[in-house]
């Protein structure tokens, strides 16, 4: 609907309501004030058009170290000399074995 559409309908309307055509009192009479709102939101007439270029990676990917971990050289050698128990073994003290 457009302005000039929606004027003629408030003039009717106004016609209408305000009782134009019959006598009345200046008493008796009543005014409607008319708030015409905005039309709807149009969207925007052209659509969102992405940006010509699309992302392009960097020309040079992610190159690993060229030379690989190389683990030590000797590996770990166990102690030349195992532990040894106490040749003879001790006996377990308690209390009452003891003397005090």
């Amino acid at each position: 609907m457009n302005f000039s559409q929606r004027s003629n309908i408030v003039r009717i309307l106004s016609y209408q309501l305000s009782g134009a055509g019959r006598q009345e009192s200046g008493a008796n009479s009543q005014e409607i004030a008319f708030i015409i709102l905005p039309s709807p939101h149009t969207p925007h007439p052209t659509p969102y058009t992405p940006h010509p270029t699309p992302y392009t990676p960097h020309p040079t990917p992610y190159t690993p170290h060229p030379t690989p971990h190389t683990l030590h050289p000797t590996p770990h050698t166990p102690h030349p000399t195992p532990h040894t128990l106490h040749p003879t073994p001790q006996p377990l003290i308690t209390r009452s074995s003891s003397r005090w």
